[in-house]
């Protein structure tokens, strides 16, 4: 599966010839990273450095706002959590 094809919650993933977009997409927080982003961005930079031709990654956000940096609710409910439990690991390669 290419990372094009895959479905992301918080991102969206085009390509072009050798040019792939990724597009952070939830402006209605201005993008702000959380455990589902991360998870997404993970996941799709992962598959993206496996795709053959591919020579270029632009990041670009939904909306008026690129990115506001990490989302305040989900880093306060994440303060709770052990660290361990904080940030999803990545997939393990096969």
């Amino acid at each position: 599966m290419t990372a094009e094809e895959a479905q992301y919650t918080t991102l969206r993933v085009e390509r072009d010839g050798a040019v792939a977009t990724v597009t952070l997409a939830r402006p209605d927080v201005r993008n702000a990273f959380d455990e589902a982003m991360i998870a997404d961005l993970t996941a799709a930079f992962t598959v993206l450095g496996q795709e053959a031709g591919l020579r270029v990654v632009v990041l670009t956000g939904e909306g008026k706002t690129f990115c506001a940096g990490a989302d305040v609710n989900w880093m306060r409910s994440s303060s709770t959590r052990s660290i361990g439990t904080r940030i999803p690991r990545p997939p393990a390669s096969s």
